[in-house]
């Protein structure tokens, strides 16, 4: 993740002034689990959809459900994270988590059924078309944080471009976790995931300066898509204080 000021794209996209509210979203798709096996019986969302920063950024409740983030903070916390640092210089942002990549069509196709009704079609002379198939989930404990930075696009070698980061959080601050949560067995801090404090999602207006547009605290099955490359303000995921944070992270790509 670069840091660097940014360039005005050629592709861009509009989102219809009457979008520009909270909106609801109906989905009926597969469970987004970690390990899906044969056939699963759809499960029907209703999401809230907000915009946060013009057209570019905007959050889905109630993304995922209760035992939806509960298998993948078990998951997560079965396999073991790998321990991420980067120190700050001038080409990379400070970052600091634990981290699993997984590489998953099955994974990424239940995230795009999921994500299609709330995209624009198109972007640019490209198509709405997947997800990236690079699944990552994110844990960052006390002390831990990822620096500002923004989010180059990239283009894969079938020469779809990714438009949107797309981030789930499994876990939030001062809200009910309980209802659903991984087995402690599973190497799980149930009192940490409980009583997570900071970890927002900070985006400032400019490159240098400290005006934010906008900041979203961890509320758990919620996502937040922001835009790529010269879309993306730069932001950062801001230290846990207390507790500790899981999240998913994927991409939306465009042909």
């Amino acid at each position: 993740m670069k840091k660097r000021n940014v360039k005005k794209a050629k592709d861009t996209w509009t989102v219809p002034q009457t979008l520009k509210q909270t909106t609801v979203v109906f989905v009926k798709c597969p469970p987004l689990i970690p390990e899906p096996r044969g056939y699963s019986k759809p499960v029907q969302l209703n999401m809230d959809k907000e915009y946060l920063y013009k057209d570019t950024i905007y959050t889905l409740t109630n993304f995922l459900s209760d035992s939806e983030c509960a298998a993948w903070i078990e998951f997560g916390e079965r396999e073991g994270f790998e321990a991420s640092f980067q120190k700050q210089n001038r080409e990379c942002a400070h970052r600091d988590n634990g981290r699993i990549s997984i590489e998953s069509e099955s994974i990424a196709q239940a995230f795009f059924l999921r994500l299609n009704p709330s995209l624009p079609e198109k972007y640019g002379t490209r198509q709405l078309n997947s997800c990236n198939t690079n699944i990552r989930l994110y844990k960052y404990g006390p002390g831990q944080r990822f620096g500002r930075h923004v989010d180059e696009s990239v283009v894969d070698s079938n020469g779809r471009k990714s438009v949107y980061t797309v981030l789930v959080y499994l876990n939030g601050h001062n809200e009910d976790n309980t209802s659903e949560t991984p087995r402690s067995g599973d190497g799980a801090d149930l009192e940490a995931i409980n009583t997570l404090v900071g970890g927002e999602t900070k985006f400032y207006r400019r490159h240098h300066g400290s005006a934010i547009a906008c900041a979203v605290r961890p509320k758990k099955g919620q996502a937040l898509l922001h835009g790529h490359g010269a879309q993306c303000l730069t932001h950062e995921g801001a230290e846990v204080k207390e507790g500790v944070k899981y999240l998913l992270r994927t991409d939306v790509m465009y042909a």
